[in-house]
């Protein structure tokens, strides 16, 4: 008798890592729980353009009144929180502050050892992209439509700069410049702390700590057809394929006798299927 022997495995904060030299799925810098920050110091977030004139709706003083967005840069400590319900901030001077816990996070700041560690990783240091373009134009302004530079994949660049975002999912602006000197950022996180780990927001999302051209030896022709996106055409590599489409939501990996099968799954509500058998693509459903 045949023996089958299936096992599952779930894309989550520990279990996957494109080669990345730093094992945390959320970002290079540690993930904490917002509630179980408390005594940390939090770095209010510049408002975007639209929202200047208002101020900050999310936070109010004791007299109930609401923060200029000239206070964007305040340092706030956190005294208390509790999910889903109010969390409570202290200024330099014993100024009391308290805002909406939606969820587990707390709009408009970020933590501010996470802005620090940031600039300590990466700063004038050099990453490679996962991303296909660098934007530019000012990453404040929602309506800026200044072309984005394009066809840049796996290319290396240097950060030059990074800034504080208006939105704590991608806090961080990192300004970047490549080879051939364009300019350009890209807004991410660096860890899950306070914001909603949205996959487009993470940091392994946009970029590689090691040239990925250096960790998986394909050929000239198959850099390209990955570099060009879309779907993976049959025979192309397990690893090819998951760098070409993006993180699986799911791997499944199954055994039968000696053959392993694979089976990426991608989306949660309305998913899509990819099969490998011997480690090729075969096709998908």
């Amino acid at each position: 008798m045949t023996k089958f022997i299936l096992f599952i495995t779930f894309i989550s904060a520990a279990s996957f890592s494109f080669g990345q030299s730093i094992d945390n799925a959320y970002g290079p810098v540690p993930t904490r729980e917002f509630i179980k920050t408390i005594g940390e110091t939090y770095i209010l977030l510049p408002l975007n353009k639209s929202d200047v004139q208002q101020g900050y709706d999310s936070f109010e003083s004791k007299n109930n009144k609401k923060l200029p967005a000239s206070a964007s840069g305040m340092h706030l400590t956190l005294i208390s929180a509790e999910q889903d319900k109010r969390a409570y901030f202290k200024d330099s001077v014993g100024n009391e502050y308290d805002t909406f816990v939606n969820g587990y996070n707390v709009f408009d700041i970020i933590p501010l050892n996470d802005f620090i560690a940031a600039k300590k990783l990466f700063l004038n240091k050099p990453l490679w992209l996962n991303d296909d373009e660098i934007r530019n134009g000012n990453p404040l302004d929602l309506d800026d439509r200044t072309p984005s530079i394009k066809n840049l994949r796996f290319d290396k660049v240097i950060v030059t700069d990074i800034t504080l975002s208006w939105t704590n999912n991608a806090p961080f602006v990192f300004h970047v410049k490549t080879a051939k000197g364009q300019t350009g950022y890209i807004e991410t996180s660096v860890s899950g702390t306070n914001n909603t780990k949205l996959p487009e927001n993470l940091f392994y999302t946009h970029f590689y700590d090691k040239d990925p051209k250096t960790l998986y030896h394909f050929t000239p022709a198959m850099w390209q057809i990955i570099k060009g996106g879309g779907l993976p055409v049959r025979g192309m590599p397990l690893d090819a394929a998951i760098l070409m489409m993006g993180r699986p939501t799911k791997i499944n990996t199954s055994t039968l006798g000696t053959k392993v099968r694979t089976q990426l799954v991608y989306g949660d509500t309305d998913p899509s299927y990819y099969y490998f058998e011997g480690n090729k693509y075969v096709g998908r459903n």
